[in-house]
């Protein structure tokens, strides 16, 4: 059996899922689609690089939708959050997909937010791609953890990280680690200016990001402008504390128990998800419907900022 898959979106993150999906063991059809015919040029590049044309997948590309089969066995949407809601519309409306995968942010507004999660449906089988909870790592520094509830996290990035973009991850993997559920998120300690990030037309902030969780926790995301841009997570409760340190692939326990790891790369994630939702129907990572209660409180947070502080007014905050 072949598996019809699409890309939407072969920008830098779309193009290392193509590269990825060459690793795959079961035969592919992978329809890429991009507006751009340089984004499609270096989605084929990159595809030619991992030896794509030498496996037993086939690659198509392609500016619209109207090239797909009548029914895509999972549809990869990596474009940016702007547009994400729209392009979810279209494929649906061209195709009939029985697996969706998501990438972060999913949108820039609640109701973007519940456009999506109403254009796949509850049942459907669909996915986001806050990808710590796929991670060998993780998975098993949250095994060694007895913490769970009531506990304190701070989370340090530098000038290079973005706070507005990046932020889901971090909510994500606490709300893992814990089972407790997001009450509340604080931005009174965030600069009141919005910075031009490096994507053309998106903005993120610097300063603090306070989390309450259900059963008593607290984190704090602290990003600012120092060097090197390396990210620090420290949780503790009463009796045990970790410090993982990502950039340097380290997580300290105080008792001295060390785990090594590293954060994996999306091309090499890619087969191992991709072969899970074709021959199983899941994966590890947060459903939609999980994943979109993770976003609304931070979504509407930024959103409320942005309109208290910045001079031009918006119903969508301009993160991606």
């Amino acid at each position: 059996m072949v598996y019809n898959i699409l890309i939407a979106g072969a920008g830098q993150l779309g193009s290392r899922y193509l590269q990825g999906l060459a690793k795959c063991k079961v035969p592919l059809a992978v329809y890429v689609s991009d507006i751009s015919d340089a984004s499609l040029a270096v989605a084929e590049s990159r595809w030619l690089e991992v030896g794509g044309d030498k496996t037993i997948h086939t690659l198509k590309l392609f500016t619209g939708f109207d090239a797909l089969p009548a029914e895509v066995d999972l549809a990869v949407i990596s474009t940016n959050a702007l547009v994400r809601p729209a392009v979810v519309k279209e494929v649906a409306g061209k195709t009939k997909v029985k697996n969706w995968l998501l990438e972060k942010i999913l949108a820039q507004s609640e109701d973007k937010i519940a456009l999506i999660k109403s254009i796949i449906g509850p049942q459907a089988n669909a996915w986001v791609n806050t990808p710590y909870r796929a991670m060998d790592w993780y998975n098993k520094i949250k095994s060694e953890m007895t913490i769970n509830s009531n506990f304190n996290c701070v989370i340090k990035g530098g000038k290079t990280f973005g706070l507005a973009c990046n932020a889901i991850h971090y909510l994500d993997l606490l709300t893992w680690f814990s089972g407790e559920t997001i009450t509340e998120i604080k931005t009174d300690q965030l600069d009141t200016t919005w910075y031009q990030s490096k994507r053309a037309g998106f903005w993120d902030v610097y300063g603090t990001m306070e989390i309450l969780f259900s059963k008593g926790s607290k984190a704090f995301l602290e990003v600012g402008t120092w060097e090197p841009s390396k990210i620090t997570i420290d949780i503790k409760k009463a009796g045990e504390e970790w410090m993982i340190q990502e950039s340097d692939g380290i997580a300290t326990r105080n008792d001295s128990f060390i785990l090594k790891g590293r954060d994996e790369y999306q091309s090499e994630m890619t087969a191992s998800l991709v072969e899970s939702i074709l021959q199983t129907g899941t994966c590890l990572l947060p459903s939609l419907q999980q994943s979109a209660a993770i976003h609304l409180p931070m979504i509407q947070c930024l959103l409320d900022h942005w309109n208290k502080y910045m001079p031009e007014k918006l119903e969508e905050v301009p993160i991606t």
